[in-house]
């Protein structure tokens, strides 16, 4: 959270800093966007290894607010979903679901076995405050780069859990787990891509982008499954 304090901080200075007055643009807009997110879970500790991405969904709403021509300040809110694979080989951890459906990891012992976690779904409310970087209209084209931070509250948490000695016999599986509890409820991650603006006449105008969100936090409460989510994602939508 700290690394997203201080790029926060920096996005802001230089918005302040680069003010123009030039009246040749919009100061406000807002639109509505689709996106379709390729995201997998990187882990920090030797005992997991990624084991597989997810290709997800989102949708949101868009405002831009204009301090130059070529510069403007961009966020809104997206509802995205997020998942992706872990593996955890020579460990056994018993799948035991509590009276609220919540899982409650255990201490791997010594049973050699494979341990796969399919996290299906991560779906997220996301708030990003990135730095739009504009070029002047090329024909009926505007290019453009993003770059900035975005901080994300967890909403649902949804995990598949399968267990496999290791001749590949099911030891035990469990479906559609509620793992909120073991999710930490914020992340937050660096954003950068760019995309093109198309005019369609007036103010308004169809957006493609596509962005790489690199996750600063881990996704996991417990100590034993560091990792933090990552991913591409392509979005196209119409601003006003």
């Amino acid at each position: 959270m700290k690394k997203l304090f201080i790029l926060s901080v920096l996005l802001s200075f230089f918005i302040n800093t680069t003010y123009s007055q030039s009246s040749d643009y919009k100061k406000f807009r807002f639109g509505l966007k689709g996106s379709s997110s390729l995201s997998w879970l990187k882990s920090g500790t030797k005992e997991y290894k990624s084991d597989g991405s997810k290709i997800t969904f989102g949708y949101g709403l868009m405002t831009e607010f204009g301090f130059s021509k070529n510069y403007s300040f961009l966020t809104g809110f997206d509802v995205s979903v997020s998942g992706g694979k872990l593996l955890a080989t020579d460990t056994l951890m018993p799948l035991i679901a509590d009276r609220k459906g919540d899982l409650q990891f255990s201490t791997p012992t010594s049973i050699a076995a494979t341990t796969s976690i399919d996290i299906k779904k991560l779906q997220y409310i996301e708030i990003p405050l990135l730095l739009k970087m504009k070029t002047n209209e090329i024909g009926y084209i505007t290019y453009f780069g993003l770059f900035g931070v975005n901080a994300a509250i967890n909403l649902k948490s949804i995990a598949d859990f399968k267990v496999e000695n290791k001749n590949g016999e099911s030891i035990s599986e469990k479906s559609d787990i509620n793992i909120k509890s073991n999710i930490i409820p914020v992340k937050s991650g660096l954003v950068i891509g760019g995309g093109l603006e198309y005019s369609l006449g007036g103010n308004t105008a169809a957006i493609m982008q596509i962005v790489f969100n690199n996750g600063f936090t881990d996704i996991f409460k417990e100590k034993q499954d560091k990792s933090i989510n990552n991913n591409v994602t392509l979005t196209l939508g119409i601003i006003f």
